[in-house]
């Protein structure tokens, strides 16, 4: 899925929401909530549109008040949605994709590629346009050997840049690329705004990184298996951190998930406070930027 077509399908699912919410509160109470706490006692009370008059609500009326906090939420939301589906409508309208064809019909004809097969060949190799079954598995071989060195301690410091591609790496394998729908301003797709904010603040601070690359680990019956860190960090002094950040953890098969994929990874020795650093978003979704930022300090 490309960057338009999640963004057309997130326009659906807004506009649907809107015309749900424009129905719901056709049912709902007119008027808004006014509370005042009064010797540690909350007390209710109703205005109704054009007055300001202040109508007492007693808490034994509790579906009263709570169909005005639905109404508040949802009028809050229908503002909130429209205002996106103007912005989005705007987005796809002048939007220009910028694959290669795309490219190549804006500049003339004397700067189109001198061959046969012209619409299969792009002009400039970008590490985010891998796609050949052979550059994708040579890719993950060489991540098993460096992985492999790197436990006996026999990786060279400078072959990270063989099979990351440079300074910011995004695995060419594309492990549930269809997720991908985050775009830093570094073009690096990412799954979520968490992870898009940590990848804008490694690449700021300067620190090598690939983005879901696979890792080749051995489980309890000694069989290679693969797993996708959320982050593989190569620090300046050769180390290699593993980064996850855990967003779902409300989701109990997520959780299920999660600690299996640790207790794999301590197997392998890779744990918090060596090699491995475990965050995560805030159970209402939010993510601690400082606390971000002070990780990413202590790396450099």
């Amino acid at each position: 899925m490309d960057y338009i077509e999640a963004t057309k399908n997130d326009l659906k699912v807004e506009k649907e929401l809107i015309e749900l919410y424009e129905d719901l509160l056709k049912s709902l109470p007119e008027g808004r909530l006014v509370t005042k706490l009064v010797y540690g006692r909350r007390y209710y009370y109703r205005i109704m549109p054009g007055t300001q008059k202040q109508v007492y609500i007693s808490v034994r009326n509790l579906h009263l008040i709570q169909a005005l906090k639905k109404r508040k939420y949802m009028e809050t939301a229908l503002k909130i949605l429209k205002e996106n589906v103007k912005v989005q409508e705007r987005l796809i309208k002048k939007y220009a994709p910028y694959g290669d064809k795309d490219i190549l019909s804006k500049i003339g004809k004397g700067y189109q590629p001198e061959t046969a097969n012209a619409d299969n060949v792009p002009i400039y190799k970008s590490r985010y346009r891998q796609s050949s079954y052979d550059s994708q598995h040579s890719r993950a071989d060489g991540n098993r050997e460096h992985y492999q060195n790197h436990l006996s301690g026999d990786a060279p410091h400078d072959s990270r840049d063989n099979w990351i591609g440079g300074t910011i790496g995004q695995s060419s394998l594309d492990f549930k690329a269809d997720a991908l729908i985050h775009r830093t301003s570094f073009g690096l797709m990412v799954r979520s705004k968490s992870e898009a904010i940590i990848s804008e603040f490694l690449n700021k601070n300067g620190i090598k990184f690939a983005y879901e690359e696979p890792l080749y680990l051995h489980d309890a019956d000694g069989r290679t298996t693969v797993r996708y860190p959320d982050f593989t960090l190569y620090l300046a002094n050769g180390r290699i951190i593993y980064w996850e950040h855990l967003g779902m953890l409300k989701d109990e098969s997520y959780r299920k998930a999660v600690w299996k994929k640790f207790a794999l990874y301590y197997s392998n020795d890779i744990v918090p406070g060596s090699n491995l650093i475990i965050t995560c978003d805030s159970s209402t979704g939010g993510i601690d930027i400082a606390a971000i930022l002070q990780i990413i300090g202590s790396l450099k």
